[in-house]
């Protein structure tokens, strides 16, 4: 007969900070006996002017101009996407920069020419990172078709251009390099953006007026081929269902969902490079030695197929052909468990930005007396928070790293295993469980 011990789990979610409560869950035999222990980019540029002549619509209401010459010594014109990742970590700093060069002049604007983005989506990314609030101006307006980002040569989310009041480009590029994707150091080496402008007011030559940007790729507007053999409704929407919604779906670990068809335009660009660098989908073993059953890489020929499709403006094709979106069993992966184990009595706070030394929580789960644990899982409060989590068996004697045992792990993603009759793993009476997890601000 099993005992089902069920516990609240806390997630909370604070601006300008997130926190987050894991906690393990396990499967346990009632007759240990037995059975046996299981074993245990964008390119820099040179300096140019810019004619503008735009007028576009702000999230906040109302249209602004985007013209040359204007009367401001300085502007700053942000490209950002409201979904990236490198874009939300660096919101923070530019509200920084814009609040503190506001009493010399300088105007920050920011620009999103992602299709993907709706004026009411800009519009919660301006609430959620302060942009425009009461504390700085820092309009965000709305490229619709790509043009302005033409003119200026945007290419990622987020790309920094600083230009006088006659259009002269006196800096183009990254914010800092302390974001990158899959890159987060404690603090920048170079404040490039700030240091630019800093010398431009002091009457200085800026000393580096163009770096790589590095973030998300912005979507390029491409005329739909009407010969084009590869179509999202009959051969993409199958590629992505069996290796990218798993993670790219609402309240899911991936910072957007791969469900819609419109959504997924605006990454396509996005998509074929973090397909070309091996980025995604994530699976980092070797097939020179053996074959996995449970791999996630794509083949060269899907990955040639998305290339094809993006190449040929994207076409949707006959929506009959379309695949389904794959259902995902909610609640446990392993089944029902016999025990709930929270991971800590309060959140754990997430700082908004730099980087997370591992933590280490240690919780009792009060056994008098050895059990055999079938299966465990380890399921994070907050998943955008969590790079991943590992759970550790300390047995009672156990005082050293090496005395601990593995049980269970979280990475984004995971397939759990299902628990297999003829093996178990061994948990001392009196051991106590190690969580260590990695953090990851977003």
């Amino acid at each position: 007969m099993k005992t089902v011990i069920a516990r609240r789990v806390m997630s909370e979610f604070r601006k300008p900070r997130l926190s987050s409560l894991g906690f393990v869950a396990l499967i346990i035999l009632t007759s240990p006996a037995s059975l046996p222990a299981a074993e245990s980019s964008g390119v820099a540029i040179a300096t140019k002017s810019l004619r503008l002549d735009f007028s576009l619509p702000s999230a906040h209401g109302g249209t602004i101009d985007l013209k040359t010459p204007f009367t401001a010594p300085l502007r700053v014109v942000c490209f950002l996407g409201c979904d990236c990742p490198v874009a939300k970590l660096y919101a923070p700093r530019l509200k920084s920069l814009a609040q503190q060069f506001a009493d010399q002049g300088v105007d920050f604007v920011g620009i999103n020419s992602n299709p993907q983005d709706s004026i009411a989506k800009m519009a919660q990314y301006a609430k959620d990172h302060g942009l425009g609030d009461s504390t700085v101006s820092f309009p965000m307006l709305k490229d619709h078709d790509g043009q302005v980002a033409l003119a200026f040569g945007a290419t990622r989310t987020p790309e920094v251009f600083v230009i006088d009041s006659l259009g002269q480009c006196i800096y183009q590029g990254r914010i800092d390099d302390q974001y990158r994707p899959g890159v987060v150091t404690d603090q920048p080496t170079r404040d490039d953006l700030r240091i630019a402008i800093e010398e431009h007011l002091a009457g200085k030559t800026v000393s580096v007026a163009a770096t790589t940007a590095a973030g998300c790729r912005i979507a390029k507007r491409r005329p739909i081929d009407p010969k084009a053999d590869v179509t999202y409704a009959r051969d993409i929407s199958k590629i992505l269902n069996q290796h990218c919604v798993e993670c790219h779906r609402s309240g899911e670990i991936g910072p957007f969902a791969l469900t819609d068809y419109e959504e997924i335009v605006g990454w396509a660009d996005m998509m074929v490079e973090v397909i070309d660098n091996n980025r995604m989908p994530p699976w980092h073993a070797s097939d020179d030695h053996a074959k996995f059953v449970n791999s996630r890489r794509m083949s060269d020929k899907e990955k040639e197929t998305i290339r094809r499709w993006v190449e040929s403006g994207t076409p949707f094709g006959n929506a009959s052909e379309q695949e389904s979106s794959p259902s995902f069993a909610s609640g446990w992966q392993i089944g029902e468990p016999d025990l709930v184990l929270p991971m800590a009595s309060e959140p754990f706070t997430v700082p908004a930005g730099g980087t997370v030394e591992y933590q280490y929580f240690v919780i009792d789960p009060g056994f008098t007396e050895d059990r055999w644990v079938t299966a465990a899982e380890v399921v994070p409060g907050n998943r955008a928070v969590v790079h991943h989590g590992i759970a550790f068996v300390r047995p009672p004697d156990g005082v050293r790293i090496d005395g601990l045992g593995w049980l269970s792990a979280y990475v984004p993603g995971q397939r759990m295993p299902k628990p297999e009759s003829h093996r178990a793993r061994k948990v001392p009476a009196g051991s106590k469980l190690v969580f260590q997890m990695h953090y990851t601000p977003t």
